[in-house]
């Protein structure tokens, strides 16, 4: 089990959660980037087992940041959000990176995310969004694909009311 108190990377997709440093090119794809929570500041539980984790956090709002705790947010009345994992094949520690490193053992894994907020906005209903991703490790080569979808109410937003995209990516090394 695992708790975390401050400022955090929200729970929310495989891609979002991987630190810059560990991303297979030098940016988060444009598809992760319109849809991730990014950071935001609460509380967050987590737990962990040999096949399966799950994160789940209570947000001041979502992607706001550098706030103090007790001043009202602009954005959101109330933020949740939350990721579920199912490893398949491989250890936790393969996944912390986009690559799959040559010599490394076979790893694959599956995992859900959502997040919910009720928005201070007027004329805005609460939002909630949900990506669907997997993530396979060959041990030298990697795939990687998501799906995300979200309902952003009533709002009158430039991407709709019910944006969907995906993402699909993989690598190889291609020597030592």
């Amino acid at each position: 089990f695992s708790m975390t108190v401050g400022q955090f990377k929200v729970p929310f997709s495989a891609e979002s959660a991987l630190d810059d440093g560990n991303l297979q090119f030098n940016e988060y794809s444009t598809i992760s980037n319109q849809f991730a929570d990014g950071r935001g500041q609460g509380l967050m539980l987590g737990y962990s087992a040999d096949m399966f984790r799950a994160h789940v956090a209570y947000v001041h709002s979502i992607g706001e940041i550098n706030r103090e705790f007790g001043s009202p947010s602009p954005s959101d009345e109330w933020a949740f959000a939350g990721r579920g994992e199912f490893k398949i094949a491989g250890t936790w520690d393969q996944f912390s990176s986009a690559s799959s490193f040559k010599g490394s053992e076979f790893g694959a894994v599956i995992g859900v995310g959502l997040d919910a907020a009720d928005s201070n906005t007027f004329g805005q209903d609460n939002t909630w969004g949900m990506p669907l991703d997997g993530t396979v490790a060959f041990g030298g080569a990697n795939g990687s694909g998501a799906f995300f979808w979200s309902d952003n109410g009533n709002t009158g937003c430039v991407l709709g009311e019910n944006p969907w995209g995906f993402t699909i990516g993989g690598g190889v090394f291609v020597s030592d």
